[in-house]
């Protein structure tokens, strides 16, 4: 089955504030971060594309369509409840969970 979206999945987000270690200012839709399951070190870049508004402040929660950059090492891994971090470099700046899985190649077998 082929994907019917430019997208892999939707997801719940919740930026941190700066005094949570999160960003100072906002995100624009279009950024694209570092995504980072819970249980495992593989990370990819994720762009964000938000539903609803063009931009998020720290703090802030919101829903997004996520395309990943690379989805071999995420295969068979996504399904609905499955949480994960969103990180700059090192530093974490929103957790998220995933709401929809849209990229068959994605969902969890």
């Amino acid at each position: 089955m082929t994907q019917d979206t430019s997208y892999d999945f939707i997801a719940k987000l919740q930026f941190l504030t700066h005094q949570e270690g999160g960003r100072k200012s906002f995100a624009s839709s279009g950024y694209s971060p570092h995504f980072k399951l819970l249980d495992r070190d593989t990370r990819t870049s994720a762009k964000q594309t938000f539903i609803g508004k063009n931009m998020v402040e720290p703090g802030e929660q919101i829903n997004s369509e996520i395309s990943m950059l690379g989805i071999h090492a995420f295969e068979g891994l996504l399904d609905i409840g499955t949480r994960f971090e969103l990180l700059e470099g090192s530093r974490l700046i929103a957790r998220g969970e995933i709401i929809k899985v849209t990229n068959e190649r994605l969902k969890k077998r």
